[in-house]
């Protein structure tokens, strides 16, 4: 959805790296087992991120290679499908159908005829996920409806929008069953989310001025400049050193070393690409290097 949860590829070992795919790809054919080969398009690093947070010390890393559309002619490792890819590719349904929503109600006219179709092709599988896991997406809708009031409003708090989100992403975490677990990845989560929150926004600032569509940062500060960047600068760092903090009151499992890069180096290096203005341009590169 967003894709600020990522590693530095730079600084993972080769069997890191390879893990890493294989969630990921273990996570797409998750998706299309659970809901078909159309949920695909739901996958994301955020929840690749999300199934490796979630994994305990039972979790099994098992592999299984496998070809798909995107390596019609090569095998690849795929994580074989568990409990935790299955929860995260529900909880992306439910995400991705909410965010077509959103940006449904946000796009012109012409725009929207373009985004009708995708959504009532996920609408069914929405519903399929929504069985599955009701607390979690009555939370997110009722988050959701929280935001849109403040857009609403056109309400100038970047900390009470940033925090409809984070909820909804420290919710994850509900169905944690050990409570020291579930409160030190709730927290995680919670500040993963404020920081994606904000720098979407940062990211989206200059579209969202061309359509008059919402953006908190636009109504608290009008123009951006170099001081509101350092303000934004300590806000994010603050939020991924708490999350950090939190992370390592977390067992170790058999893809901590991954989930360390990603926190640690991917996270900040995703906090100055996006503030410099320069995430755009290297988002294709990044994505084809974790391809490779």
């Amino acid at each position: 959805m967003y894709g600020y949860t990522r590693p530095l590829k730079g600084e993972l070992k080769v069997r890191e790296f390879e893990l890493f795919r294989s969630v990921y790809c273990g996570l797409c054919h998750t998706l299309k087992k659970r809901y078909g080969f159309p949920a695909r398009f739901a996958l994301n690093y955020d929840f690749t991120f999300l199934t490796m947070l979630l994994a305990d010390d039972e979790f099994s890393s098992r592999c299984e290679y496998r070809r798909c559309s995107a390596s019609p002619f090569r095998k690849r490792a795929c994580a074989v499908s568990n409990k935790k890819s299955e929860l995260a590719a529900d909880y992306s349904m439910i995400l991705a159908y909410y965010k077509l929503l959103d940006t449904m109600q946000d796009e012109h006219f012409f725009h929207k005829l373009y985004i009708w179709p995708v959504l009532m092709l996920f609408k069914g599988r929405f519903k399929k996920a929504c069985v599955r896991h009701r607390a979690f997406s009555e939370e997110v809708r009722c988050r959701l409806a929280e935001l849109t009031e403040l857009e609403q409003e056109r309400s100038p708090s970047v900390d009470l929008a940033a925090d409809k989100f984070a909820l909804i992403l420290e919710a994850a975490s509900n169905e944690i069953e050990d409570k020291s677990r579930k409160l030190a990845t709730g927290k995680l989560l919670y500040h993963i989310g404020r920081i994606v929150y904000i720098l979407d926004a940062f990211d989206d600032i200059g579209e969202d001025q061309k359509a008059g569509r919402y953006n908190p940062l636009k109504e608290r500060y009008g123009d951006i400049n170099e001081e509101v960047v350092s303000r934004l600068r300590n806000t994010l760092n603050h939020s991924a050193s708490i999350a950090a903090a939190d992370f390592e009151l977390l067992s170790a499992t058999v893809y901590t070393d991954i989930l360390k890069n990603i926190i640690y180096l991917g996270i900040p290096n995703a906090i100055e690409l996006v503030l410099k203005g320069e995430w755009r341009k290297t988002t294709k590169r990044l994505h084809n290097q974790q391809h490779r």
